[in-house]
């Protein structure tokens, strides 16, 4: 009997050598397409050129002086073991290893090559740009607890709002704006269109997620208000060196570890620096896919199948979802570890400090004097009684390079496949947000305006990307680059299924970006 596919003539012996030599040929076509590209060359900043010590890139974990500076001579050996692959030779300064160098040199099995992907080279650490990154995250550590329903009339948030403005008008600093003015309404949202539109956090980390014969409250107890941490220098300096927290049991704790009795939807940043503390980074997406099949959220116009269950249809979206991810680290940690290596965050805080307590002189790190002199850091040192960047985990960040954002290239991958699978000018048909009065309980949003399928996952992946700022771990920049890098694997990645299918010709999307781009199986 003839196999579906084959000539009646042809017996299932050739029809199935006929198939496989198809798809040799498939394969080999899509490895050639994503393998024969022209050299792309990495620009990188002039970090470690100007401060070969390390001073001003990553280095959290290594052995350290007591002022919180590198042992240049280490940091030499890290840069000669990322070069060589053999990572025994690293010397660290505690317990705490190194967070996966190795997958900086991985592979992926399928779409671009994660040393192939272009990303601009990281503002530097004596730039007016990251200056005003600074600022912004100083702020954000600030305004952690002030609730997001409460933005208009909070004055913490009109202070922020009024120097983040002036970083704006001043450097080439892009947080969000109204008519060019950075307000209230604007300060702290993500850049991406959809983002100004509604309530600050995404439908898609609001409504349940139906998993089976199962649904799940998107509700949580978030870390306790009011509770900064490494405001003090000899933690902070501890957590630097590689060393666990002083407080716990020698291991991070997790979002597992929380309490469970006052759970809550998302109201604060706070509470956004919770949900990405210790999260599995692909399950925001995959929520939102699941989401979207409950909700009857209409399929890509372009898809040619009426009824889309293996190909094309839900079950398609979510695997798509869940196989970019690793794809997705492995670019990142790229760019990370043998590329870029900007420092945290917390540790430029360490440089403030030194700066503002005369540890140090100005020439030493080459601060600029707008973040140095600004009101963010005075207001910190008033409150905290320190000029280090106070965090909301009591670890700091992890420990590996900040530029780009390992949750943000997973952002901009996993949201750029949805965008492809799903008709994102689909409007909600209500959209919520938790009652002020009430955080365990949604209630109508009152938005005048449209609220897409499109525009809320682009405020999904801002979510997640500034909820790692809102830790004071991340710049925005870091979100920034991630989320392009994590959108051209995907647009690779697609064009692989497309050719692998064959019965359909292309996906449709717009970037993050804004441009329309038509994803066909030669890329």
């Amino acid at each position: 009997m003839a196999t579906t596919g084959q000539d009646a003539t042809t017996t299932d012996r050739e029809y199935r050598e006929q198939r496989l030599a198809e798809a040799r040929e498939r394969r080999t076509t899509a490895a050639e397409l994503n393998t024969s590209r022209t050299y792309i060359e990495h620009p990188k900043n002039d970090d470690e050129t100007e401060f070969p010590s390390g001073i001003a890139c990553f280095t959290k974990g290594l052995p350290h002086d007591d002022n919180g500076e590198p042992d240049a001579s280490e940091y030499e050996e890290l840069l000669n073991v990322l070069e060589s692959g053999d990572f025994s030779g690293v010397t660290l300064g505690g317990d705490r290893p190194l967070v996966n160098p190795e997958a900086s040199r991985s592979f992926n099995s399928t779409g671009l090559d994660p040393h192939d992907i272009f990303v601009p080279a990281a503002p530097g650490m004596d730039s007016d740009r990251t200056a005003a990154e600074m600022i912004e995250v100083y702020w954000q550590a600030l305004c952690r607890d002030v609730e997001f329903s409460d933005y208009d009339t909070a004055g913490v948030i009109d202070d922020a709002a009024d120097e983040i403005d002036a970083q704006v008008a001043q450097t080439d600093f892009d947080a969000p704006t109204d008519g060019g003015t950075v307000t209230p309404e604007t300060v702290f949202r993500g850049s991406l269109s959809g983002c100004e539109t509604g309530p600050y956090v995404s439908q898609f980390l609001y409504r349940d997620v139906p998993r089976g014969v199962f649904s799940h409250h998107q509700q949580f107890e978030p870390l306790e208000e009011d509770t900064e941490y490494m405001t003090d220098f000899g933690e902070w300096l501890r957590i630097q060196r590689g060393k666990y927290p002083a407080t716990g049991n020698g291991d991070i704790p997790s979002n597992e570890d929380l309490p469970r009795e006052n759970q809550r939807y998302i109201t604060t940043g706070r509470d956004l620096a919770t949900y990405v503390r210790v999260d599995r980074p692909q399950l925001a997406y995959l929520n939102a896919a699941l989401i979207l099949q409950s909700m009857d959220a209409p399929l890509d116009r372009g898809n040619p199948l009426e009824e889309s269950s293996i190909d094309y249809g839900h079950n398609d979206a979510q695997s798509a979802v869940v196989g970019i991810t690793n794809a997705a680290f492995h670019a990142a940690w790229y760019h990370k570890w043998q590329v870029h290596r900007r420092l945290r965050p917390e540790a430029y805080g360490g440089r403030v400090r030194n700066l503002k307590e005369g540890v140090a002189t100005t020439s030493a790190y080459n601060v600029p004097s707008r973040l140095l002199d600004s009101e963010a850091v005075s207001r910190t040192h008033s409150e905290h009684g320190t000029y280090l960047l106070s965090q909301a985990y009591p670890e700091g960040s992890p420990t590996h390079p900040s530029y780009p954002a390992g949750h943000s290239t997973v952002a901009g991958a996993c949201v750029t496949v949805l965008k492809a699978f799903y008709d994102t000018s689909h409007e909600f048909d209500e959209v919520k947000a938790p009652d002020p009065t009430d955080p365990t309980d949604l209630d109508d949003a009152g938005v005048g305006k449209s609220v897409t399928v499109g525009g809320e996952l682009n405020k999904l992946a801002a979510n997640i990307a500034i909820g790692r700022d809102w830790a004071g771990v991340h710049y925005r920049t870091d979100a920034t680059a991630g989320f392009a890098l994590g959108e051209r694997l995907a647009i690779g990645m697609l064009a692989v299924r497309l050719r692998a299918k064959g019965t359909r010709s292309s996906f449709r999307l717009e970037t993050f970006g804004g441009n329309e781009v038509l994803i066909t199986p030669n890329g």
